[in-house]
């Protein structure tokens, strides 16, 4: 975000960097598959992989998986919320709202273009691929743009979702 702060007040657009839910250790959004594991693929991460189990998994009726590994808020409700209140406060152009995200941000962002594809023009998440089984897409009818980023020799979230990270997810 300090990057794009210069540009888009050069070049007169909106920039809204939210930082996903600080709980337990780290910053983190809930998607791609990151606190639903089992998916539709099996589970999500190797035996005995070290998860991170949030408060706010530990507060659903089905508890934590050894595979979850950020926090079970509804953070596509936020993201909603936010959009209604940036739309509702200043002058957006609704049909260009792009979405990108780094990481666990950029995993989220996949899954923001697939629920929100109605809301959003574009998305490019960075280093960020959804669990194996969670890349759903758009409903149909619906599609958007993407741009995927990922360095090749990226071991912690690599580019091919077949194969495990090096810490098993």
């Amino acid at each position: 975000m300090t990057t794009m702060r210069p540009q888009a007040d050069f070049s007169t657009f909106i920039a809204v960097a939210p930082t996903g839910v600080p709980e337990n250790q780290w910053s983190s959004w809930n998607g791609g598959g990151s606190s639903d594991s089992p998916g539709p693929a099996g589970p999500t991460c190797i035996p005995g992989s070290a998860g991170a189990c949030y408060d706010s998994c530990f507060a659903r009726p089905q508890g934590c998986d050894e595979c979850d590994w950020t926090t079970c808020l509804d953070d596509f409700g936020f993201v909603e919320a936010l959009l209604d209140f940036l739309e509702a406060s200043l002058c957006v152009a609704t049909e260009r709202i792009f979405v990108g995200g780094y990481s666990n941000g950029g995993q989220f962002a996949f899954e923001v273009a697939a629920r929100l594809s109605d809301r959003i023009a574009a998305v490019a998440p960075l280093a960020g691929t959804p669990h194996n089984g969670f890349a759903t897409g758009p409903p149909s009818g619906h599609s958007v743009p993407l741009m995927v980023v990922h360095g090749v020799n990226d071991v912690v979230c690599p580019a091919n979702s077949t194969e495990p990270s090096v810490d098993g997810w």
